[in-house]
């Protein structure tokens, strides 16, 4: 994996990919702030993190990198990871 261009930037293709990360930075927006508050409050620090970690992803989702699919994906396994022992 090269972290090159996942899909070509014009057409229905390109639109879809731009579309999800824009789902995914509004669901990073959300983690962020509700990370911030727990961890203010003395929670855990793990949604903020994820919540960079997916703002981060789909940043490179949005600019057709595959990076940001792979880091996704570790994402997900570090979440289950995480709450497996909860």
């Amino acid at each position: 994996m090269t972290g090159g261009p996942a899909a070509p930037p014009n057409g229905a293709a390109g639109l879809a990919r731009r579309s999800y990360a824009l789902l995914l930075l509004l669901i990073a927006g959300a983690l962020i702030c509700g990370g911030a508050r727990l961890a203010a409050l003395g929670g855990s620090f793990y949604y903020l993190s994820a919540g960079c970690v997916l703002a981060w992803s789909a940043g490179l989702i949005f600019l057709g990198r595959r990076m940001g699919i792979a880091l996704y994906g570790w994402l997900l396994i570090a979440t289950v990871g995480w709450s497996l022992p909860k």
